[in-house]
């Protein structure tokens, strides 16, 4: 699935950044329309929207006192599906907006240079030479990425990571000394991985393995919150000494042995499973004869461009 050469070309340096040539990625489906897809989109998004309005409202079978309903905030799976939440939103966004609203902007800030050029290539190649003095060499230096697509970029590992180590951590951890199973709990420690699943499989969003450090850094950030909420006397829903009783700071050897697992074996391990789903969808992207991310040359002929665009660039 994963040959030798495309590990060598996922630790490049380059892919440690959110450099990236195809901006259509993030906002088209790897299978199918279009139209499904948004209409895909929208559904997650309506649902994550409702439990997260739910889980915030119903936590009173969580918390002791009434004040302590203020504490929903300091879950690390709250934190996750809450970014899970926002993603879902956004990415509606993005969709209608570049698929509706500003279906040439991409390609005429990003391609439209290089169609040029490949249009003066068959008809005026000394407009190409000029083009290489002067532009190539400063272009490639560039990122073709917009900013809001890297950030959404950057939000999609996270909440692919986030989720997956939430879901794991809680059924192996957690759910074996629960009593009661409440339909909300279910519900924000199982969809958010099959929200995930979704996103990695029917988008063409592209998963880079150098990429785990920005899952690394989110719980690292959790973990730094919830050893300063300790310290500074903050308690868990029911007034227990932590958050979580497997992460109590009063027992600080303890915690930083568990903190260090989940940042550096727990993190990356899950951003590894991202990782290979992503391959999976592209072997079979590849098999269904669709338009597949494996790592091809595109080809450089006016053919390769739609006739309509290339007549405009005239």
């Amino acid at each position: 699935m994963v040959n030798c050469e495309l590990l060598r070309e996922e630790f490049r340096v380059k892919k440690f950044g959110l450099c990236y040539d195809r901006p259509e990625d993030f906002y088209k489906p790897q299978f199918g329309s279009g139209k499904i897809y948004l209409v895909c989109r929208i559904l997650w998004m309506v649902f994550n929207l409702s439990w997260i309005i739910a889980s915030g409202c119903l936590n009173y079978n969580f918390a002791s006192t009434e004040a302590n309903r203020i504490k929903w905030f300091t879950f690390l799976t709250n934190w996750t599906y809450l970014l899970l939440t926002i993603h879902s939103i956004i990415m509606v966004i993005v969709v209608v907006y570049h698929q509706y609203y500003n279906k040439q902007v991409v390609y005429n800030q990003f391609y439209n240079k290089q169609v040029v050029v490949i249009y003066h290539q068959y008809y005026n190649k000394q407009v190409v030479v000029i083009y290489h003095q002067y532009y190539n060499k400063q272009e490639k230096e560039e990122s073709s990425m917009p900013v809001h697509l890297k950030c959404i970029w950057i939000l999609s590992n996270v909440v692919h990571g986030g989720s997956f180590i939430v879901t794991g951590t809680f059924w192996t951890v957690i759910f074996p000394g629960i009593k009661t199973l409440y339909l909300v709990t279910f519900v924000v420690h199982a969809f958010n991985s099959i929200y995930v699943l979704f996103n990695i499989l029917a988008s063409r969003i592209p998963i880079r393995i150098l990429h785990c450090y920005q899952v690394m850094i989110y719980g690292l950030i959790y973990l730094l919150f919830t050893a300063i909420y300790q310290v500074s006397g903050g308690t868990g829903r029911r007034d227990e000494p932590s958050i979580y009783p497997v992460l109590n700071w009063n027992n600080p050897t303890k915690a930083s042995i568990l903190a260090v697992l989940m940042v550096c074996l727990g993190a990356p391990l899950m951003h590894l499973l991202v990782y290979l789903l992503y391959r999976c969808r592209l072997l079979l992207a590849d098999k269904l004869n669709s338009r597949g991310r494996l790592e091809y040359e595109e080809k450089s002929s006016p053919e390769s461009f739609d006739q309509s665009e290339l007549q405009e660039i005239k």
